[in-house]
């Protein structure tokens, strides 16, 4: 996973710290990341509709991995989109506890006498 601040905390914790030109470095980074991350995922089978939102997010970051003058107003918007998208994406089950695990069969007693 990248890690953006010195602190070395995860990235989604720190999407909203700064502003300007740290914030597009940082946006930048992540969209590097999120390539990385779908090529892995892709490489051992991934679920499609997993890899859409990170592949879309992905391609929407790519113009910040180069020197550019974005907008304030634009570098929010693909912060909370980033934000949105990493978030469902490490949870899955959208804030909601598991199903409890059901009870194993039961054991064939006469297993260990044949």
């Amino acid at each position: 996973m990248i890690r953006l601040h010195p602190d070395d905390r995860p990235v989604v914790g720190h999407l909203s710290f700064g502003a300007g030109p740290e914030l597009h470095r940082r946006l930048g980074l992540v969209g590097v990341g999120l390539g990385a991350l779908v090529a892995d995922l892709q490489s051992v089978g991934a679920a499609e509709e997993e890899l859409r939102p990170l592949r879309d997010l992905a391609d929407e970051l790519v113009p910040l991995t180069r020197p550019a003058a974005s907008g304030q107003q634009e570098l929010a918007r693909l912060r909370d989109r980033a934000l949105a998208v990493l978030r469902a994406f490490a949870d899955p089950t959208g804030g909601q506890a598991p199903p409890p695990p059901t009870e194993p069969p039961p054991r064939d007693p006469s297993f260990w006498k044949r």
